[in-house]
């Protein structure tokens, strides 16, 4: 690994891997201004959405046919792109009084659809994607990005957040979240567990005694806790190995047992015996992961949030952006 580090920023090279959300590089400042950073001279900015609905809808053209792209689309954003770029030029000319500013603004995706959460967290459907014609979802700052949803999972919460954009209905969204409801209640608990990497283990373990965990345990040290535990109350010590600092696990909530304990976690593999005596509350894991998830997203579209038994149904297409 290759750390530099200077006065006002650190680059860090990572190794490789894989299953992992990469965050926008931004720079420190005073407000929301600031987050402007050079990077081969030149200065970089993050990206701006804007809506040219009412360009469009004034004009009578529509932005896609049959999932393509539209010649007038591609008209505005053409215009839209060279506009912003001469008028900064001039901008800079006049108030930065240099002779040669270097402002570009270059087009990045076409979208017919988007659900925007709050900064950088949004759902798009891409149709081109910087002059290449496409048909994705573009997901930033959403949960399926994230390594601590189980991969099983992920593509449940897609089809509930790609319904939503390609209906904009909640009716039809809340019969494919009652579906993902269905299928997700045939997985094991190894699916559904949640991954989380465990550091400073030993520092809250040693401060436990018995089943009575130190305050303030985080929720996944104090799973690994209850696992190293049993391994050893059920003689398992010598077959499997107990969680340390540095490792990755899997964590869970129980149904309720007579340790009285609300969660358990495990490596690479849950032991039989670990597993009867903690069985997975399936209810409480749907609530937390896909529930959660989706719940963000009804939010965002202003549509009532709720559990797969007990929905509403209501068209709200006007709350997303066109």
């Amino acid at each position: 690994m290759e750390i530099l580090i200077s006065d006002n920023f650190t680059i860090e090279r990572l190794d490789d891997f894989q299953d992992e959300y990469v965050y926008d590089f931004e720079m420190d400042g005073v407000d929301e201004s600031d987050h402007t950073y050079f990077a081969n001279d030149i200065l970089v900015h993050n990206s701006i959405y804007i809506s040219v609905s009412p360009i469009m809808l004034a004009n009578k053209w529509v932005t896609s046919i049959n999932g393509k792209v539209t010649p007038e689309m591609y008209k505005v954003c053409a215009e839209l792109e060279d506009y912003l770029s001469v008028n900064i030029t001039a901008w800079a000319k006049k108030t930065l009084n240099t002779i040669d500013p270097r402002f570009v603004f270059k087009r990045e995706t076409i979208c017919d659809t988007a659900l925007f959460i709050e900064k950088k967290r949004y759902i798009a459907h891409v149709l081109d994607d910087e002059g290449i014609p496409t048909d994705k979802y573009k997901y930033i700052g959403i949960s399926v990005v994230t390594t601590s949803v189980p991969k099983k999972l992920k593509p449940f919460i897609k089809r509930v957040a790609e319904t939503m954009l390609q209906t904009k209905s909640l009716n039809e969204t809340n019969k494919v979240y009652t579906k993902v409801y269905e299928d997700y209640k045939k997985l094991n608990v190894e699916d559904i567990a949640t991954t989380r990497g465990i550091s400073d283990y030993e520092t809250s373990a040693n401060q436990c005694d018995g089943f009575k965990t130190v305050k303030g345990m985080p929720v996944h040290v104090k799973s690994a806790y209850f696992y190293n535990l049993m391994l050893d109350q059920l003689s398992l010590s010598d077959k499997y190995e107990k969680i340390a600092s540095g490792d990755k696990i899997k964590w869970y909530y129980c149904m309720p047992n007579r340790y009285k304990t609300q969660t358990m976690a495990y490596k690479e593999y849950l032991p039989e015996d670990i597993k009867v005596l903690f069985p997975v509350d399936t209810e409480i894991m749907f609530e937390k992961v896909i529930g959660s998830a989706v719940d963000i997203l009804y939010t965002a579209a202003g549509w009532p949030t709720s559990t797969p038994n007990n929905q509403q149904s209501t068209n709200l297409a006007d709350l997303f952006v066109e």
